[in-house]
């Protein structure tokens, strides 16, 4: 309430402002002063009472030392008495040494007792006030004390001399006050008349004198500021010419756009959706189009619903919308009110106003300014009706390609089940082979795999026939058979087929008797067409390694999406740094070719904000740049990987195999499970089939990922803790050794027995194969000569123990091998 009071009272012109400041400064420092003067006077003349008194009573105490010593009560009444003759005396006492009042111009307490005697024989004021000064003194006589003597003097003059000096204090101080005023008013008019003078130059602006400007000489700050606000109304000026001249530009480009567009006003519909009860159905659409003011449409805009100009257009919309489209129309409303006003479309038929039918391509966006009231929102139309009519026929075209498509699909599956049908009844092959290495036997399936018939081959030797691709090698565990009388199996034995292809066959060698049981007995040769076995085995790799692959996908689109996103920004944003230097360099242009002007150079470097294109390009090149490192990081990695072209034996780095396996399968245990990595650095090169050792490391990975998820879902702990999954590597006696344990649920020990059985898995239906530990033991133990190992514990967790055995390196050229060397990573 105070404060408020203080506003209502305080003057609106800064002249009364100063004036009222200077006054209550006198009135403050006055009023101290006086304050302070009586105070000093009051304690001045206080003194001086006591002083006074004291010499009274002094003076009391001598007169009456005789008399006291006598006894003579009289005598001390009597100069007890004399006492009353000094002015404001109020009381004056005569006592003996202990206390008892003798003497008393107040007769009727002689006989009292003092009770306020001091406890030492010695002159003192008892009391000192504004209304009475009490002082004692011993009364001697010799060196003996024989009583007491008091007076109390009362202060009335002094108060009145005090009385007098405030009432002149008062008046000196109305008088400062009023001359202070007097020089804050005329300082006050001195300063605030240039002020004045700029306020008159401001009410001349606001009644639309533009060219209107204040003309103050000197360097005092209202002649500075009178230049600063000159120079400001400069400014202004040639900012809205230069709006004036952006505004023409904006209606010739917004007239020639070569999209129809309409600026609409929304602020009537925005107000309907705030109403409550504003209705649905068609014909609360229609009332909501209707709602919709047209303030201006292009060229295009008019012409593409056959109209000359936009009045023709005006209040139009539902009937260019039509019954079927308005729910649509309003749908898109919504969409342009609920996505935060971003540019929203749709898709729908219109009319025009001749009758005809259109497809329409709408898109809405606010414009800048006007997103709490959508007073202004751009339109824009594109008709796309023959580009549906083409669409359709196109959509024709591809069901009638479907129709054959499924009808050859079908040629095709019933060709390939006759096939399979044939297939499936073939027999195995079967050749003889006597004593003396000469072909006795040939039979109909061999006939079909050779593509020779039965009598062209009885009778020639087998090593010398040619029917395998490496015969002389066969023919010598012929001789083997024949000696020890043992069966030999051969594997995956390629051979040629009559039309060129080449096959495999799974041979078994039998050695039989002699027919005459004389000589030496001959042996059989049954073969089984496994080159579909073989097949089959790539396909079931290739199926493993794309389907670890697309588990992987997704983590790796999420991998590279950040760095893409932010890059994308980076170069959006220096599309829009190139576009406002571009004013610049034709600013810069201008000026060189005498077409332009200094200002307008400033003006353009100001619009573009030159110094932070300076500052923010760079950055965003580095960090487009850093982005790019990353994608290529990632995509190397999963290159690497997965390369199509590594499936023989070759020089292999093992910790580089675990790196890029680490790097593809981050998004498979980086939410689940923290990697704890430490490779020897003295691991050499090796030979192997790198895509292979990718697939097995892979596997048990994103096995090792999938078994903490198991355990922390179990506890409850998915999002609040992390597992732990180690991979080492190291050599050790001859075998490079791999570790990759994990914290999981671990593995029943009634499950680790058929670990590497294929199809067989603990996860739930949909979520593994089962082929995946069947692989990874098929290229480390058939593949590399290796072992896979598990150690495993229920609830603790498990680690799978790969060994590779460190195989020599074919020499350069062809020669002899050679043994693998450590290779160094700082290399």
């Amino acid at each position: 309430m105070l404060h408020s009071l203080i506003s209502r009272l305080r003057p609106a012109t800064l002249r009364g402002r100063l004036i009222l400041s200077v006054a209550v400064v006198h009135a403050v420092m006055m009023s101290v002063f006086i304050v302070d003067l009586t105070g000093r006077q009051r304690e001045a003349l206080l003194a001086h009472r006591e002083r006074t008194a004291g010499a009274l009573t002094q003076a009391l105490a001598t007169a009456s030392a005789t008399w006291l010593a006598a006894n003579d009560l009289a005598g001390m009444q009597e100069l007890v008495d004399n006492q009353r003759s000094f002015p404001e005396c109020r009381f004056a006492i005569l006592a003996d040494a202990d206390g008892l009042v003798l003497a008393h111009t107040d007769r009727a307490r002689v006989g009292q007792v003092l009770a306020d005697i001091p406890g030492q024989s010695q002159a003192r004021a008892i009391s000192s006030s504004q209304e009475l000064v009490d002082a004692i003194a011993p009364v001697r006589l010799g060196n003996r004390h024989v009583g007491w003597a008091r007076v109390g003097l009362g202060q009335q003059t002094t108060e009145r001399q005090l009385g007098d000096i405030l009432a002149g204090g008062a008046v000196y101080a109305a008088i400062a006050i009023l001359v202070g005023s007097i020089l804050a008013w005329m300082m006050g008019s001195r300063i605030t008349r240039r002020l004045y003078a700029v306020q008159g130059t401001i009410n001349k602006i606001k009644a639309g004198d533009g060219a209107a400007r204040s003309h103050l000489s000197g360097d005092d700050e209202a002649a500075v500021l009178a230049r600063e606000f000159n120079a400001m109304l400069d400014r202004l000026a040639e900012r809205d010419a230069a709006l004036h001249r952006s505004e023409a530009g904006y209606r010739t480009l917004f007239d020639d756009l070569p999209v129809a567009v309409w600026e609409v006003d929304l602020s009537a519909v925005r107000g309907a959706y705030d109403r409550p009860g504003s209705g649905g159905g068609l014909a609360g659409a229609a009332r909501i189009a209707g709602l919709i003011t047209l303030l201006r449409a292009n060229r295009l805009g008019a012409e593409i619903f056959c109209a000359s100009d936009a009045t023709q257009l005006s209040g139009g919309l539902p009937r260019l919308l039509g019954d079927d489209a308005l729910p649509g129309f309003v749908r898109m409303l919504d969409a342009l009110l609920a996505e935060g006003f971003r540019r929203v479309g749709s898709e729908l038929p219109m009319h025009n106003l001749q009758g005809g039918s259109l497809t329409m391509d709408i898109s809405a966006v606010v414009v800048p300014g006007h997103e709490a009231t959508l007073g202004r929102v751009l339109m824009s139309f594109q008709d796309i009706s023959q580009r549906r009519i083409q669409e359709r026929e196109l959509e024709c075209h591809r069901q009638h390609l479907e129709e054959m498509v499924e009808q050859r699909t079908a040629a095709l599956r019933a060709s390939y089940a006759e096939a399979e049908r044939m297939l499936s009844i073939l027999s195995a092959i079967l050749i003889g082979v006597d004593g003396e290495g000469r072909i006795i036997r040939f039979n109909s399936a061999a006939e079909r795999i050779s593509g020779r018939t039965a009598a062209a081959m009885i009778g020639v030797i087998f090593a010398e026939s040619h029917l395998l691709k490496d015969a002389a090698a066969v023919s010598r565990q012929l001789e083997v058979a024949m000696a020890e009388r043992t069966t030999r199996e051969i594997r995956d034995q390629p051979c040629r087929r009559s039309d060129g292809t080449e096959a495999f066959l799974d041979l078994s060698i039998i050695p039989t008797a002699a027919v005459d049981g004389s000589g030496r007995g001959g042996v059989i040769l049954v073969g089984f067409d496994v080159t579909t076995r073989r097949e089959e085995e790539a396909r079931r790799t290739q199926n493993q390694n794309l389907e670890s692959i697309g588990q992987l996908a997704a983590g790796v689109a999420h991998e590279i999406n950040t760095p893409i996103q932010f890059i994308g920004d980076n170069l959006q944003f220096l599309r829009n740094a190139f576009t406002d230097l571009e004013q610049v360099m034709r600013a810069a242009q201008s000026l060189a070719d005498g077409s332009g002007t200094a200002p307008d150079l400033s003006t353009a470097l100001s619009n573009a904000d030159a110094g932070f294109l300076v500052h923010e390009v760079p950055r965003a090149i580095d960090q487009s740049q850093h982005g790019v490192d990353q994608v290529a990081h990632i995509v190397r990695a999963l290159k690497d990987f997965a390369h199509p072209g590594a499936t023989s034996r070759q020089a292999v780095d093992v910790n580089e195999c675990l790196r890029t396996t680490i790097e593809v399968a981050r998004n498979e245990y980086r939410y689940i499970a923290n990697l704890s990595i430490d490779l020897a650095q003295d691991i050499p090169l090796i030979s192997a089939v790198p895509s292979e050792l990718n697939q097995t490391f892979l596997n048990l990975l994103v096995n090792a990922a999938h078994a903490i998820q198991a355990k922390l879902e179990n506890g409850g702990g998915v999002g609040r803790i992390k597992g732990t999954i180690a991979i080492s590597s190291r050599c050790s006696e001859g075998m490079i050794e791999i570790r990759i344990r994990d914290n999981g649920c671990g593995i029943a020990p009634e499950h680790r027995q058929r670990l590497f059985t294929p199809f067989f898995t603990t996860k739930p239906v949909g979520m593994g194969t089962g082929q995946g530990l069947s692989l990874c033991h098929a290229f480390i133990v058939k593949h590399h000569g290796g072992t896979i190992d598990c150690e495993s514990e229920p609830g603790v967790g498990s680690v799978f123990i790969i060994r590779v055995p460190l195989l020599l390196l074919p020499a350069a050229g062809g020669g002899s091998p050679q043994a693998s060397q450590p290779r160094r990573d700082d290399a």
